[in-house]
């Protein structure tokens, strides 16, 4: 197997985790009850998240996925 091969697989594999680990970022944050300001303070950590990222870990998911499906049939090349 040749090492472009190679790189192209490591590639396509960190695209499909980005692609999961971005998923689980919006599933986690797209039920939190933001105020009408649109944000939600979590007392916990101190931390204030708006409800655009969760727009944004939807967007960089999809886009992550598809970069992910794209690259695997060019690994797969010889």
């Amino acid at each position: 197997m040749s090492s472009i091969r190679v790189i192209r697989r490591i590639a396509s594999a960190v695209f499909a985790l980005a692609s999961i680990g971005s998923a689980i970022m919006w599933d986690r944050r797209r039920d939190l009850p933001f105020n009408s300001e649109g944000r939600y303070f979590d007392a916990a950590s101190g931390t204030v998240v708006d409800q655009q990222s969760v727009l944004a870990f939807a967007a960089l998911a999809i886009t992550f996925a598809l970069l992910a499906f794209a690259s695997w049939p060019m690994a797969r090349e010889t």
